[in-house]
């Protein structure tokens, strides 16, 4: 697996929208709402200095492995490629 990362001559623009729900003195909980929709564009805008510098735990490529996945769609909505329905999942927990 490759590694994404930020060129500003040559990249393309990537947008990420946030907010910090709950901080600790080891770790924060953040609603990331990705505008653009980029090939790992939370990870990177997480762990790039110019970013919020911390990274994704469980995101071994750009920072800390973790025992489980800490990084999931609150909800998540596409056209079903055979049917041509559209479908949507939503996490019911509470942030």
């Amino acid at each position: 697996m490759r590694t994404q990362l930020v060129c500003f001559d040559n990249g393309k623009s990537a947008f990420t929208k946030w907010n910090i729900i709950e901080r600790t003195s080891l770790q924060s909980k953040i609603l990331f709402y990705p505008v653009s929709g980029r090939t790992h564009q939370l990870r990177v805008h997480t762990a790039h200095p110019l970013g919020l510098n911390p990274t994704i735990v469980d995101a071994p490529l750009y920072g800390l492995k973790a025992d489980r996945l800490m990084l999931h769609a609150e909800e998540i909505t596409f056209v079903h490629p055979f049917t041509q329905k559209r479908i949507n999942f939503k996490c019911w927990a509470e942030f």
